[in-house]
């Protein structure tokens, strides 16, 4: 009380604004005057240059777009297993940011949400988003390590463009959509792995910075006849055909599957159609 501006809705509390000042460490608490907090509204941290750690307690479900947008001293988050919703740019231009773990049942990352977080190193998805959103960790130049999880749909246009220092990622079998410059200017990529389910692709996915004709030392792991194949040779992109893998796509006309993909397009905007 007295650190936030806040406002109810049907008997909970959505913190607006952090009024504070002085302080490097901060709690978000889950209850403030009685009433639980659920949510953080849309840049009630953001542009803060005192904050260097940030505790969100259990209960908060929804961390609202730009919430912490550009807290240029800001290096590490809890964010606890409550928050399902983290919406678009909420954690971008930190770049300070280090560490975080996102939560298990968390099941919407938007656009831009960790946009040119450039000290941070290593991602892990959670398993309830279908999609990984357009430029989601663009420009994450220190980014190393990213692990997909099975679930994951569709990687929309640019969600890891100018992720410099990635070397090496693993496309899950349930991904069928990779979206244009998804993986540009990753420079220091040289081992991708690439299921043959993935039949949507879009231009210039793995093309390198400007200046440079490929990506020196990318090899692209799939199989033969697969759609990506035929991309890697249509783009002088070096591949290998990738052991375990079956020789062709899953037959995507089975209506069952068909259905699920219809109902996941749905529910996409017109945008992220396109992309798809």
């Amino acid at each position: 009380e007295g650190v936030y501006e806040y406002h109810e809705v049907d008997g909970k509390l959505v913190i607006d604004k952090y009024i504070a000042t002085g302080y490097t460490y901060v709690t978000i608490p889950d209850v403030v005057s009685g009433k639980t907090v659920v949510a953080l509204a849309g840049r009630a941290f953001a542009k803060n240059e005192e904050i260097n750690l940030v505790d969100i307690q259990e209960g908060i479900e929804f961390i609202g777009s730009e919430c912490f947008f550009g807290c240029s001293k800001l290096q590490g988050v809890a964010i606890p297993q409550t928050v399902t919703s983290i919406k678009t740019a909420a954690f971008a231009e930190c770049k300070e940011l280090k560490q975080f773990t996102l939560p298990e049942k968390m099941n919407d990352i938007g656009p831009y949400a960790f946009y040119r977080c450039e000290s941070l190193e290593s991602i892990v998805f959670p398993e309830g988003p279908k999609w990984i959103s357009k430029q989601c960790m663009a420009h994450c130049t220190g980014l190393k390590e990213v692990t997909i999880p099975e679930g994951i749909r569709a990687i929309e246009a640019s969600a890891f463009n100018e992720c410099t220092s990635l070397e090496g990622i693993v496309i899950p079998n349930s991904t069928v959509s990779i979206g244009d410059k998804a993986f540009y200017g990753c420079s220091s990529l040289n081992k991708v792995t690439i299921p043959p389910g993935v039949t949507r692709l879009g231009t210039r996915i793995f093309f390198p910075k400007m200046g440079q004709s490929m990506i020196p030392k990318l090899t692209i792991y799939c199989s033969n006849g697969s759609p990506i194949y035929t991309y890697c040779r249509s783009n002088n992109i070096k591949s290998k055909w990738a052991t375990g893998m079956p020789p062709t796509a899953p037959n995507i006309k089975n209506k069952a599957y068909a259905l699920e993909i219809s109902f996941w397009l749905k529910d996409k905007d017109e945008e992220s159609r396109a992309e798809i």
